[in-house]
């Protein structure tokens, strides 16, 4: 039976989904996620040249693909109307493309507030408990006061994800590194040396970074966990302990780790460029901060760590901003709904 509609994410599943939809004949939807033209933007403030762009993330075959599902497709799926206003502002064909907001969604049933734990009425299955305990464990591994409010990110090893600028910001401040321990949690590794360069460069840099700070028993950089059980438990665990999720990307169309932590009753601070805009607006529950400026995302941190009130507040908004905005049943209503006129791109 062929499908009634296809709907491809990302270029390479834009281009498979344009052409499968014109031989079945049905509707083309194309969700863009993380846009070639803003990542030349981002990319190019990192240092990183054209060409090395073309070499690894062919970005202008890229950029072709993605033009040509803007104009093809019917209808374009963003979400957040900041994605739309400057992540396809960028492109040649905007104005000819038809536009719905529709956000992500969330399982609440997995990503659910931390003080759930506390009830004693609350049950929680063994595989649960065991991630708990795993993850609990992990992070002991590397650090001397287990104890102390974790700072948490989670992210691919990507360049773009800014890793290495937040462990130099933890690095150089002493008083951050008292306040709190840092966990990033970059992918999953049995040998850095095996992976591809981007990884492998961004891997490689982190741990000379540990090093050049002295960061041992203060820092903890994993090599393994499991997303589907264990990064609920982490956000989990950072909020139990009053600590705080970062995501220093230097772009970032959605940030779906961030409504997670927002679910978990975990306060954010994220960059200040694209989607996270949307949800700190709908949750308020973090501070949005310039990722390239070190001092602003040490500040961000030691505010939510040091003031309790604005913990608690943040916390508490991040769960009903996340169930309100965000719930998974929101999303595939909001998806399956009618649209009586397409959004004007224009």
């Amino acid at each position: 039976m062929p499908p009634d509609v296809v709907h491809g994410h990302y270029a390479d599943g834009a281009y498979v989904a344009q052409r499968l939809a014109e031989h079945f004949r049905v509707p083309f939807l194309f969700t863009g996620h993380s846009l070639g033209r803003n990542k030349v933007e981002a990319l190019a403030k990192a240092g990183i040249s054209r060409d090395e762009m073309r070499e690894q993330y062919a970005i202008d075959t890229r950029i072709a693909i993605e033009e040509e599902a803007l104009r093809e497709a019917d209808i374009v799926i963003a979400s957040t109307e900041y994605e739309i206003e400057t992540g396809y502002d960028l492109y040649d064909a905007r104005p000819q493309a038809n536009f719905r907001v529709v956000p992500p969604g969330i399982d609440l049933e997995r990503f659910y507030p931390y003080y759930y734990d506390d009830d004693p009425n609350f049950v929680r299955d063994e595989e649960q408990l065991q991630a708990a305990h795993r993850m609990r464990r992990e992070i002991a591994r590397f650090v001397t006061q287990p104890e102390k409010p974790v700072i948490l990110a989670i992210s691919r090893p990507d360049r773009r994800k800014n890793i290495a600028s937040l462990i130099e910001a933890y690095g150089s401040d002493p008083e951050l590194q008292s306040l709190a321990n840092l966990a990033i949690f970059a992918g999953v590794r049995k040998d850095i040396e095996t992976m591809d360069d981007n990884e492998r460069e961004v891997l490689t840099e982190l741990l000379l970074l540990m090093d050049r700070y002295d960061l041992y028993g203060r820092l903890a950089l994993p090599k393994k966990h499991y997303p589907e059980t264990d990064i609920p438990e982490l956000y989990r665990i950072a909020a139990h302990r009053r600590g705080v999720f970062i995501n220093p990307a230097l772009v970032e169309n959605f940030g779906i780790t961030l409504i997670e932590a927002a679910a978990s009753g975990l306060p954010i601070v994220s960059t200040d460029f694209g989607g996270p805009n949307d949800i700190v607006k709908n949750c308020n529950n973090g501070i949005l901060v310039d990722s390239n400026d070190q001092e602003e995302v040490r500040r961000a941190l030691k505010t939510l760590l040091i003031d309790e009130e604005l913990w608690e507040r943040s916390s508490q908004n991040g769960v009903l901003g996340a169930q309100e905005h965000y719930a998974w049943s929101a999303h595939c209503a909001t998806y399956l709904e009618p649209q009586p006129a397409a959004t004007d791109a224009s």
